[in-house]
């Protein structure tokens, strides 16, 4: 099985656009080139039991849309780790 690992930059400031702008002009980053990928629409669809048993035991069971591609993905129970990142086992 592969393992991905995945990193989301949280912005959170009243100048978060300027940031955002900032971040993404960006040609490289620690020692990595940085090129703009292709704009994607992406639809998510969250589902779970009629008594929201997935939440209850902290899963999350998501249908994600890009184009013509379905992927069906179990995500949870998410957990902190020691230094403040959040983690979780994803099947897809």
């Amino acid at each position: 099985m592969a393992l991905e690992r995945e990193t989301a930059l949280l912005i959170v400031s009243p100048d978060a656009a300027t940031i955002a702008d900032r971040v993404a002009v960006l040609t490289d980053l620690a020692g990595f080139a940085l090129t703009a990928g292709p704009t994607q629409t992406i639809r998510d669809l969250y589902l779970d039991t009629a008594d929201g048993l997935l939440a209850a035991r902290r899963l999350a069971l998501r249908v994600r849309a890009i184009g013509d591609d379905r992927w069906i993905t179990l995500k949870g129970p998410a957990r902190a780790t020691s230094w403040g990142r959040v983690e979780w086992a994803e099947l897809e």
